[in-house]
């Protein structure tokens, strides 16, 4: 039998995947579950609250700023962990299909993994957040993030994130005027 966190987990999974197959009437709902089971807000009802809900959370980015106080991932609860995951596989899929609602859960990902200090959990989430600010006009803070992403990746040896970099550095070249 699954533990708690596990079956968590394997839902969470399932939604991704459901979203990423093209399922959206199921995955949207099976996330919607998983938020709720690991305290995180639901999915906004209306486009106009996701709006609010990624204004809202990218003027609290600015504010904090991507400073963050590194810690071992063996420092930071699961729970914490659970979460930062959960916005992440969320962002992932939903960036799919609906680009508010993604960005916001990106969004929610990055202030979650700076406030963890994690930088595997950093690097992933930066590396996204550069691909949204270049689908948004913002070509120099889509490199700045990049950058920052692509250092921690290298210093990690991450090639998952070294490889999210090189995919984002393409949309972002792309995107260009």
């Amino acid at each position: 039998l699954l533990d708690e966190r596990a079956a968590i987990e394997m839902e969470r999974r399932a939604g991704q995947e459901r979203i990423v197959a093209g399922r959206i009437r199921w995955g949207p709902a099976d996330l919607d579950r998983v938020l709720a089971k690991v305290g995180l807000p639901p999915f906004a009802p209306t486009p106009r609250r996701a709006l609010l809900a990624l204004i809202l959370r990218r003027a609290r980015l600015r504010i904090r700023g991507l400073r963050y106080t590194e810690r071992r991932e063996d420092e930071v609860s699961r729970d914490q962990l659970t979460r930062i995951d959960t916005c992440w596989a969320v962002s992932e899929g939903m960036g799919l299909v609906d680009n508010i609602q993604g960005a916001a859960f990106q969004t929610l990902s990055l202030l979650l993994a700076l406030d963890a200090g994690v930088v595997s959990r950093i690097g992933r989430a930066l590396a996204m957040e550069a691909g949204f600010a270049a689908t948004t006009g913002a070509p120099e803070r889509s490199a700045l993030l990049l950058r920052e992403a692509e250092r921690l990746a290298d210093r990690l040896g991450s090639r998952t994130t070294l490889g999210l970099c090189r995919a984002v550095g393409a949309v972002a070249a792309l995107t260009e005027p």
